[in-house]
């Protein structure tokens, strides 16, 4: 399992033919724009099925 910013460029690389995404808010505290913190879109990438559904 591993977690990266949701972007096309990242979804194309990991094929879902293979893998399985999972979309997630991860807090971002640093940014020089004040405006632009907080929570932003990041993907779960596994390569396994997860038995209860749960991402």
């Amino acid at each position: 399992m591993l977690s990266n910013s949701d972007t096309e460029f990242i979804r194309k690389l990991y094929p879902s033919s293979i893998f399985t995404f999972g979309d997630v808010k991860a807090p971002r505290m640093v940014n020089c724009k004040s405006d632009k913190r907080g929570a932003v879109n990041e993907v779960l990438i596994r390569n396994y099925r997860h038995e209860t559904g749960i991402v």
